[in-house]
C-alpha cells in the first residue's frame, strides 16, 4: 500500500494510454469521482454497480478511481454520474505527460542516471 500518496488500497498500475486518449485529452476507461461524505459504502457500491462502473482504487478524501465496463461512452457514463447526485464532483481521467527536464546540474551531467528512468525497468 502507498498511504503516502492517499491511496488505501492495493495500488493497481494503470494501463498506458492509447494514442486515441492522448489525442482527446483523457482516458476511455477510468473516471475520477468524490463521493458525498453521508453516503454509505454500501449504498455507493450497489449505485455504482447499476452504473456500470467498478472502484478501481481508493483515494483521500472519499475521492475514488471508477473503471468502466467499457460499453458507453465515458463522456455519457460522467453524466450519469454526475445525475446520479452521489458524487460531489465526477470529471474525466485526463492524460498528462511530464514537459520538463530538471534543471538541476547534476541531473543535466548524467550524474543522477537513475532519475531519467523512462519505464525500462
Amino acid at each position: 500500500m502507498l498511504a503516502t500518496h492517499g491511496i488505501t488500497e492495493e495500488s493497481v498500475e494503470a494501463p498506458a494510454a492509447t494514442a486515441d486518449e492522448r489525442r482527446q485529452g483523457y482516458s476511455n476507461r477510468t473516471i475520477l469521482a468524490k463521493a458525498r461524505p453521508e453516503l454509505a459504502d454500501a449504498a455507493l457500491s450497489a449505485g455504482e454497480s447499476r452504473d456500470e462502473v467498478r472502484l478501481r482504487r481508493r483515494l483521500e478524501g472519499n475521492s475514488r478511481v471508477l473503471e468502466t465496463a467499457g460499453g458507453t461512452p465515458i463522456l455519457e457514463t460522467i453524466e450519469r454520474l454526475r445525475a446520479s447526485g452521489r458524487y460531489e464532483f465526477v470529471e474525466p481521467d485526463y492524460v498528462i505527460t511530464a514537459d520538463a527536464t530538471p534543471n538541476d546540474p547534476r541531473f543535466l551531467a548524467g550524474d543522477q542516471w537513475a532519475l531519467r528512468n523512462i519505464g525500462q525497468s
